[in-house]
């Protein structure tokens, strides 16, 4: 089994493009009420990979925002 994580619009240079007001949607989305960032997918994926975290197995860990 493999874990997985699937984080929500994220901001990165490829998401540039995309239209504030979609931008304003998907932040409004989550508790946080602010887009995704490459650190916020990268702290998540750590954890999955840590020895500490070794019991999990096979899940899809959805990432929307952290607490700032």
């Amino acid at each position: 089994m493999v874990n997985m994580v699937s984080p929500s619009l994220t901001i990165i240079d490829l998401t540039s493009d995309v239209l504030a007001r979609i931008k304003e949607v998907e932040a409004f989305k989550n508790p946080t009420r602010r887009l995704v960032t490459t650190t916020d997918i990268v702290s998540q994926a750590t954890h999955l990979c840590s020895k500490n975290w070794g019991y999990i197995n096979g899940i899809n860990m959805p990432i929307t925002a952290t607490p700032v």
